[in-house]
């Protein structure tokens, strides 16, 4: 049992992505667990990305410049029709929470693109002509209803200028010029705490696709403040976690799926670490490399670090996390995905019918992909009402029929 107690973290609630990769239009709602369901290429990845990307954008010691970059240049985010870039990419979030009503987006032009930045490592390219910010835009208060526009931005002019008498002097607010390359948000949430607070929920966040590969061996020991998205700190994580909490749920779960396993420790090796598993059965014990585990294992311990890790994160989004996993075991793994969820606001995606049953209906997005275009909507009503009524799982109607988004009955009638 995950027993790290902390209130309800805020929730980004509302996503809406313009032109972003197979993205053409998508305005997606988002609880604290939320399971994007679709087949391969559908753009349940893509989706993530476009938070990511948000998260990079605004994230201190990161910025909009080295978001794009690290994504090998514009061209490789924003959407493509019949071989056309479509210049306007636009993010909007909606983040919520007790006593916390927040929105913030930005439209990012880019069709003043005349060359793409190479790689993360060469950001010789002058990204200062290939894209500038149309709009950004900031609301936040207790409630919708009670929120103000903090700030809004067109085209490098003040449209409403920061109310706060501390952010800067008015006059000079005015008159200020603002540089179209530049995100404000973060300039802002220097001098202003709720903006501060603000910039924390949106980039508080890791996006894991658990490579096995990244635990095969020895780790150097660095920073464990949270899992890095690679896994190359799993070893000074679960170090951290043998000291702040038992570890001994984290051995339970991964009993229930790998019955010989009694044990788990990390070796110090000169400046290194090591993960080792004991390994107990009728012919005696051993310990074990995790380098020498199954990539089931090492996912499995992978995606329980992450879990468990504590810290300040309030979002995770995890990738398929059934892959290499018994179908017997996926029942513990969404208990511990549900429990983990109180603490976190958890996001992942999966095409597994048999993890998909675990959850309930309103948990479900169904994430299709129309004539190049990604869409994102819930479970159409008659599905449903056919899981709450027990008469199907939702993977027996995934196999059966295919999982069908409430929109599509939508345009079926107004066709």
């Amino acid at each position: 049992m995950i027993t790290r107690v902390q209130e309800q973290t805020p929730v980004i609630s509302r996503v809406r992505v313009k032109n972003f990769g197979s993205i053409e239009d998508v305005d997606v709602k988002l609880g604290q667990l939320t399971v994007l369901v679709g087949k391969n290429g559908s753009g349940k990845s893509t989706f993530l990305e476009a938070l990511s990307f948000l998260r990079d954008a605004i994230k201190p010691g990161v910025g909009l410049e080295a978001a794009i970059a690290s994504r090998n240049g514009l061209s490789y985010i924003r959407r493509k029709v019949s071989g056309v870039d479509v210049h306007n990419i636009e993010i909007i979030v909606t983040v919520e929470a007790k006593d916390l009503w927040a929105e913030y987006g930005f439209i990012l032009n880019t069709d003043g693109m005349v060359s793409s930045i190479r790689s993360p490592k060469d950001t010789r390219s002058d990204t200062s002509k290939v894209f500038r910010i149309v709009r950004e835009f900031c609301q936040l208060g207790k409630n919708q209803l009670d929120a103000e526009l903090e700030f809004e931005i067109e085209e490098g002019e003040w449209k409403t200028q920061p109310h706060n008498p501390f952010v800067m002097d008015k006059t000079k607010r005015a008159d200020m010029k603002l540089d179209k390359n530049q995100l404000f948000l973060p300039v802002l949430a220097v001098l202003q705490p709720d903006i501060t607070n603000l910039v924390h929920h949106l980039t508080a966040s890791m996006f894991y696709t658990l490579y096995p590969d990244a635990l095969g061996g020895f780790q150097a020991d660095m920073m464990a403040y949270a899992l890095l998205e690679n896994g190359n700190n799993l070893a000074s994580v679960l170090r951290r976690i043998e000291q702040e909490m038992p570890k001994r749920d984290l051995v339970s779960i991964l009993t229930h799926v790998i019955a010989d396993i009694a044990e788990i420790k990390v070796v110090p090796v000169g400046s290194f670490l090591l993960v080792k598993v004991l390994h107990r059965t009728n012919a005696g014990a051993v310990w074990l490399d995790i380098g020498q585990e199954s990539d089931g294992t090492k996912r499995l311990l992978f995606l329980l670090v992450a879990l468990y890790q504590g810290g300040l994160l309030e979002l995770l989004a995890i990738e398929e996390p059934e892959i290499a996993l018994h179908p017997g075991a996926l029942d513990v793994l969404s208990d511990v995905l549900h429990e983990a969820s109180l603490i976190y606001q958890i996001l992942i995606t999966t095409q597994s019918p048999d993890l998909i049953s675990q959850f309930s209906p309103d948990e479900l997005r169904v994430v299709t992909r129309i004539n190049g275009a990604t869409k994102i909507s819930p479970l159409e009503d008659r599905q449903i009402d056919a899981i709450n009524e027990e008469l199907f799982s939702a993977g027996d109607l995934l196999r059966i029929e295919g999982l069908r988004p409430a929109d599509e009955m939508a345009d079926a009638a107004n066709a």
